[in-house]
């Protein structure tokens, strides 16, 4: 077995949770959304380098996601390189998808994903995009809201606060019987 440097070899695994309130509640179709849950998953290796990934919902199963990867597909990682990205994803891809491969299962593996591409960027001295071929030093951002319980007149306010903020692009969902 090849030995495994201190370097990139993976040390410790911290999981965390938090619930933030939104300012205005959205409505979507089907729910009322009042807050987001994220969660962070923070790789630290022997050497001490550390890298974070993150994962969200919008306010519904954040915490069983937290636990799947805290208590089954972290312990998996301890002890293995950074380096091994195939395999370590596959095993915590393969532990996670008996209970359903999408939902709460994908969400806490893309979770992993981001920390150790975070990682592997941090030890290269390189944006992790480099790393995986990314030529863009900007990337265009848009805002977004799940706007379906706005008025006409509050999808205009709501627009122009966006505008405000330096926002030049938007998503708007429509789907009301009267879009």
């Amino acid at each position: 077995m090849t030995q495994i440097s201190k370097q990139t070899r993976i040390a410790n695994i911290d999981v965390s949770a938090f619930r933030v309130p939104l300012k205005k509640p959205w409505v979507s179709a089907a729910h009322a959304i009042t807050h987001h849950e994220h969660i962070l998953i923070e790789i630290e290796l022997e050497s001490g380098a550390k890298g974070i990934g993150w994962t969200s919902t919008m306010g519904n199963a954040g915490l069983a996601v937290a636990a799947l990867a805290r208590s089954y597909l972290a312990p998996m990682l301890i002890g293995r390189s950074i380096y091994e990205h195939e395999t370590l994803w596959n095993a915590i891809w393969r532990r996670s998808h008996q209970p359903g491969p999408g939902g709460i299962a994908a969400l806490a593996v893309a979770g992993f994903d981001l920390a150790l591409w975070d990682l592997r960027g941090k030890l290269a001295g390189l944006p992790a995009r480099n790393l995986i071929g990314g030529e863009a030093s900007r990337i265009e951002i848009y805002a977004s809201a799940v706007n379906l319980h706005l008025s006409e007149k509050a999808l205009v306010e709501q627009t122009r606060e966006f505008l405000e903020l330096g926002n030049r692009r938007f998503k708007i969902k429509v789907g009301r019987g009267e879009p």
